[in-house]
């Protein structure tokens, strides 16, 4: 396991609790994977501790989307203390790695607040006719600074 003392992770069923801020819902498992992961709203934050300096630091955010349900790509931003880190796009209903760069970010002080935020919202029951009226955005399993 990564040390948290060097290197700051939240990962979904091993510390969640200690770092989700707003727009979670529960902890499930992925059955294909065995992986835990938690649905987001629209839009989710988290905080991480900083450790170090930040200039040659990423922040690796494991994720899935639904494009295949939506009938297009999950399309998103990632935020650190209110600034823009970038763009992604989920292609596929895999799970994918996405990582952006932390120079930007300055004077963060104790910890790092993270936004995840999707273009558009979906909620299950459309698609699928189940009864479940979450407006979701992206599956999301871990984040790690490194």
């Amino acid at each position: 396991m990564v040390e948290q003392k060097t290197h700051p992770y939240f990962i979904v069923g091993i510390n969640d609790s200690d770092f989700i801020i707003d727009g979670w819902y529960e902890r499930t498992i992925h059955k294909p994977t065995g992986l835990f992961y938690r649905p987001t709203k629209q839009s989710a934050s988290f905080k991480l501790p900083v450790v170090g300096d930040l200039t040659e630091k990423n922040i690796f955010i494991f994720v899935a989307g639904s494009p295949s349900l939506v009938k297009k790509n999950v399309m998103g931003k990632v935020f650190c203390n209110d600034i823009l880190l970038g763009d992604f796009s989920l292609e596929t209903d895999l799970w994918q790695l996405i990582s952006f760069p932390l120079q930007k970010v300055l004077s963060p002080g104790d910890s790092l607040k993270f936004l995840i935020k999707t273009e558009i919202s979906f909620i299950p029951h459309i698609y699928l006719n189940n009864n479940d009226y979450r407006e979701m955005g992206v599956y999301f399993s871990f984040a790690l600074i490194k």
